[in-house]
């Protein structure tokens, strides 16, 4: 969650970047996470998908949704088909 003054001034986007580039150089194949409802358009932008239903956050109450961006094809199969 980026502060919100700090909010559209591509702090997250840039943040996202870097830690999806690291990510990919350490050899990841895919990176999940929990996404706020209210930022599911944000992680689309970096290829994320929503592959979870949506639950409330077990220290905030707020809903979240699991998203998961592929770093590598698997054999042209979806980590979600294995």
């Amino acid at each position: 969650v980026v502060k919100p003054s700090h909010q559209r001034q591509n702090c997250g986007g840039q943040i996202l970047s870097t830690l999806i580039d690291l990510a990919q150089k350490q050899g990841a194949i895919a990176i999940r996470l929990d996404a706020r409802i209210s930022a599911v358009g944000f992680y689309q932008k970096f290829g994320f998908k929503i592959i979870g239903t949506e639950h409330p956050s077990p220290t905030t109450g707020i809903i979240h949704i699991e998203m998961q961006k592929e770093l590598i094809a698997l054999n042209n199969q979806s980590l979600s088909d294995l």
